[in-house]
């Protein structure tokens, strides 16, 4: 944890564990469509669910802790119809003359169109910590507005939109793990 608290995206680490890792999981299964109506598959919170250790994190905006999409579509087949442009790669996807964009960060491919679209919400990248601190498959998860304010309220944090919540789980590497020679 002190690793993690260490962190200069960091402002705040909390477990997420017992009744608040059941208070998380009851509010964030309530997600079944987006704002739009369309259907949502909340990939990350299901993996989520499947690691050992929970962190609640506040993140300052513009966090370096997100490597990757954190916002998906896809069609019916699975192929990416829409996603979020990283800074990392908006330079590289503006000059793709195919994409629509309909935000300044978030485009559309009409050519992978067809059939129902859902929204996905993948787990997120992060190297923010790892086998040194214990922890392998470490992933973050963004959650949905009405989550997010939840645990604000769990942890007593405040409304401001300086900084976002995040949830980072992974799996512990036990001893016996090591001694069987896994990673």
């Amino acid at each position: 944890m002190a690793s993690l608290r260490a962190n200069r995206g960091v402002l705040a680490a909390h477990w997420l564990d017992g009744d608040r890792f059941a208070r998380f999981c009851a509010e964030e299964r309530k997600v079944q469509s987006s704002v739009s109506g369309i259907p949502v598959d909340n990939e990350a919170f299901e993996q989520t669910r499947r690691r050992d250790r929970h962190v609640c994190l506040m993140l300052r905006r513009g966090s370096e802790c997100y490597r990757t999409a954190c916002v998906q579509m896809k069609n019916e087949s699975g192929d990416v119809v829409g996603f979020y442009a990283t800074p990392e790669t908006k330079e590289e996807l503006i000059q793709r003359e195919e994409l629509v964009w309909i935000s300044d960060d978030f485009a559309l491919d009409p050519t992978k169109n067809g059939g129902d679209i859902r929204v996905v919400l993948p787990p997120i990248g992060t190297d923010i910590i790892g086998e040194a601190e214990g922890a392998r498959d470490v992933i973050l998860m963004s959650p949905s507005p009405s989550t997010d304010w939840e645990l604000r309220i769990m942890f007593g944090m405040d409304s401001s939109r300086a900084f976002s919540t995040a949830v980072l789980s992974y799996n512990e590497i036990r001893s016996s793990d090591i001694v069987r020679g896994l990673p």
